[in-house]
């Protein structure tokens, strides 16, 4: 999530204690400073899942189908790494 202007940075701060995950960072585009809220790893990223399938019906357009997108091609991915690890010697 992006947000423009240090007046932001609380908001987005607040996603780091609500998910216990991520952390912020800040660039420059065309002279305004722009901070997101970034998850990476698998782990954390199944955290933000309960949270946004809650307000799921508020998103719009493009926003909710990457959403979509997004959890669908991750959902795919743990099934996958599920089933090779079945599937390998030593797996149950």
């Amino acid at each position: 999530m992006s947000q423009k202007g240090c007046i932001n940075l609380p908001i987005l701060s607040k996603f780091i204690l609500l998910f216990n995950a991520g952390h912020i960072e800040g660039t420059s585009f065309r002279d305004k400073e722009i901070f997101s809220f970034i998850v990476s790893g698998l782990i954390d990223i199944s955290k933000i899942f309960v949270y946004f399938d809650t307000f799921l019906s508020e998103f719009k357009g493009p926003t909710k189908n990457s959403y979509i997108m997004f959890k669908e091609i991750y959902m795919n991915q743990q099934s996958k790494s599920l089933k090779e690890g079945l599937e390998s010697p030593g797996g149950n």
